[in-house]
């Protein structure tokens, strides 16, 4: 079997349904919506179920490739696995109807180089785009975007993160390869241990409108060397405790 068409009727797809299909080359989706809305992952057992996951290539017909991949305004969230292993997608575009990327939603999509994540998303799940190994720039728009705790998980190559707008929380484990981060005149509060372990940072510009730092908001950002504070309300206190350079 070489392709396999998923109709829209399709609800969920039980464990090992395509166990080793190793000759699938293309699974061919008409309805992207429809598709999100499908249950691909076993939380239990930690398996994705995804077709994907073999063929690796997402087509709208028989003759036309998705590597652009645009998410439906209709779609208000991103269903666990529903894109794990789609490696050959170069960029994905999340409308502002999405408030949430599911569980390994994106995950080994390898082929992917940056993200934008709307302020409408409140939740990115656990293994969302891990693996996304050529990731280079994430940019997040959301105001209070909970990220979980391996949501980028094994994306060495992530330099750069952008902060939009809001209130920054805790960042996950998985960027802590970022070299550059760029924080707007908009946020208000940088919270606990959000740049934890940021080992390859090297400088921060905290602008004036933060009138916050969680304590240990920079603990092991050993590389940092240079920290630029614009604002005169806020505290340092327990902010960089294991630092030597400042």
């Amino acid at each position: 079997m070489a392709s396999i068409n998923i109709p829209r009727s399709v609800k969920s797809i039980g464990d090992f349904a395509f166990f080793d299909c190793n000759n699938l080359k293309k699974v061919i989706v008409q309805d992207i919506a429809a598709w999100c809305n499908i249950s691909f992952y076993n939380h239990e057992r930690n398996i994705c179920n995804n077709p994907l996951v073999y063929a690796n290539h997402l087509y709208s017909d028989e003759y036309t490739e998705i590597k652009d991949l645009i998410i439906p305004n209709s779609v208000t969230s991103i269903g666990s696995g529903a894109f794990c292993g789609c490696s050959s997608l170069t960029t994905i575009t999340i409308p502002n109807s999405v408030s949430n990327v599911g569980l390994a939603a994106f995950s080994d999509c390898y082929s992917l180089t940056s993200i934008e994540i709307p302020s409408s998303v409140t939740i990115i799940e656990n293994n969302a785009f891990a693996g996304c190994s050529n990731l280079h720039s994430v940019i997040l728009h959301s105001s209070n975007v909970f990220l979980s705790q391996n949501a980028f998980e094994r994306c060495q190559n992530v330099g750069n993160l952008i902060y939009a707008e809001g209130c920054i929380n805790a960042i996950s484990t998985g960027l802590t390869s970022v070299s550059e981060v760029s924080l707007p005149e908009t946020i208000k509060t940088i919270n606990e241990k959000a740049f934890c372990d940021f080992h390859n940072l090297k400088e921060i510009i905290i602008p004036k409108s933060v009138t916050d730092i969680g304590q240990q908001a920079f603990d092991g950002c050993t590389g940092l060397n240079s920290v630029t504070v614009f604002s005169n309300n806020v505290s340092l206190s327990g902010v960089f405790p294991d630092s030597k350079k400042r």
